[in-house]
């Protein structure tokens, strides 16, 4: 009865989300006006259904709502340019039939009121970007020409509007990237998402959000624990990147499918310079995470899937490919370059009933570690690290297997490695480092 009622309570909050996001869903998109640029074809202020908007140059509409009911379709090209479509009315943006975009030029669609691709939606995009959090025309348009873009929480909001997808009939295609920022960000009840090739699949909770949409590595961003991603009884898939960024995540009965797979919980972060975790977590339960460019066996260079967060808790779960779980307060570049990463004994990796494998490493490193529950490590190289604190002696980052020449802080009683009912399988070596180390391995 218990399981029952949280269950209950669950589908009550979704539906409860999912109908205040509805209110004032609106149909086609109405009351545009063309704000910048000007250089678009096929552009209506009411467009009807089956209509194709095209960018001639990098434009600028602004709409007084933005949404498609069930059968309605509507058509973007960017070939030459890329387009910000900008609500500025107070409705939601409602996505219930079919967008599809063309274009290596990026398509925007931000609203600031929140975003719903709901049951029944199919979206086909070259180059996509869904935000609740605002861009400024300037912003915009730096982007478009090759510098970063740069989104903020829209002023008097204690938090930026939720992006919600949901429904198991709601498919989102995706050609090169897709990228989805909000308050929030939710993907929930069977959506399926399906990229090309080696397409990019990005979801960020933040407060702000910047960096250059074509690059391959994360964006920056800062936010708190409460800019929270899910991924719930849903499926991400591509041959490309998969990039989950927020305060927290939270990954439950789904599967996530990538050539590299990545999942930072963190309250500011800016690739290469640092990253604060403090107050987040990473929970990862019933699901399945699959880093296929570990199979290649060409996975040696900067650039390998990992989870990383203040907490990280991998629950029933298979994992492979991935070859870091962290848990810790923070790392930053010191003036000499070389990464100082702080964990502690307050931040947890917990292993419980599941299977990690990868074809090079699988490391655990936090305050503190923990294997319990019929967990199942495989790999050549298997290393569980409880400390505080170290340096690295070469500019690395999370990749380097010899640590005998980083500088560590001193390891304490309280950096516990605890193994209980477990595998640990490794044809070479396996690595324990800790103050208290409580062992009872499944042989």
């Amino acid at each position: 009865m218990r399981k029952w009622n949280k269950r209950l309570k669950k589908a009550a909050l979704t539906a409860a989300i999912c109908l205040a996001l509805s209110r004032s869903v609106m149909a086609m998109p109405t009351g545009g006006e063309m704000a910048a640029g000007g250089n678009v074809s096929g552009f209506s202020a009411n467009p009807a259904s089956g209509a194709t908007i095209t960018a001639n140059a990098n434009s600028i509409i602004n709409w007084q709502n933005f949404g498609l009911l069930n059968g309605e379709v509507l058509n973007f090209d960017t070939v030459n340019g890329a387009l910000l479509n900008r609500v500025i009315g107070e409705n939601v943006s409602g996505i219930y039939g079919t967008l599809n975009h063309t274009g290596s030029n990026p398509m925007f669609l931000v609203n600031p009121n929140g975003i719903l691709v709901g049951n029944g939606a199919t979206i086909n995009a070259s180059n996509l970007v869904l935000s609740t959090l605002e861009i400024s025309d300037e912003d915009f348009l730096n982007g478009a020409t090759g510098r970063s873009y740069n989104f903020t929480k829209p002023s008097g909001k204690t938090i930026a509007a939720p992006l919600k997808f949901s429904g198991e009939s709601t498919t989102v295609n995706v050609g090169e990237t897709l990228k989805a920022i909000g308050g929030t960000v939710e993907v929930a009840d069977g959506v399926t998402f399906v990229a090309d090739s080696v397409a990019d699949i990005n979801l960020v909770a933040a407060e702000t959000v910047s960096g250059k949409l074509a690059s391959t590595s994360a964006l920056s961003m800062t936010g708190t624990k409460d800019n929270i991603v899910s991924v719930a009884d849903s499926s991400l898939a591509t041959q490309g990147r998969v990039y989950l960024q927020g305060g927290g995540l939270d990954v439950t009965g789904s599967t996530v499918t990538g050539k590299e797979v990545y999942l930072r919980a963190a309250e500011n972060f800016a690739p290469r310079k640092r990253q604060e975790s403090e107050n987040t977590n990473v929970i990862v339960k019933d699901s399945e995470i699959k880093a296929t460019k570990d199979d290649n066996g060409i996975n040696n260079e900067i650039g390998r899937s990992f989870i990383v967060g203040g907490n990280v808790t991998i629950e029933n779960s298979k994992i492979h490919g991935i070859e870091n779980f962290r848990a810790f307060e923070g790392w930053d570049y010191g003036e000499n370059g070389y990464p100082t990463y702080t964990t502690g004994a307050g931040h947890e990796v917990a292993v419980k009933g599941s299977t990690l494998d990868s074809a090079r490493r699988v490391r655990l490193q936090g305050g503190t570690v923990s294997v319990s529950e019929n967990s199942e490590i495989e790999a050549p190289l298997v290393q569980l690290w409880a400390e505080n604190k170290y340096v690295n002696a070469e500019d690395i980052g999370f990749y380097e297997d010899d640590v005998a020449a980083q500088n560590r802080a001193p390891i304490t009683a309280d950096n516990t490695i605890i193994v209980t009912d477990s595998t640990l399988d490794s044809k070479g070596d396996i690595d324990l480092l800790g103050g208290i180390l409580i062992l009872r391995i499944l042989i």
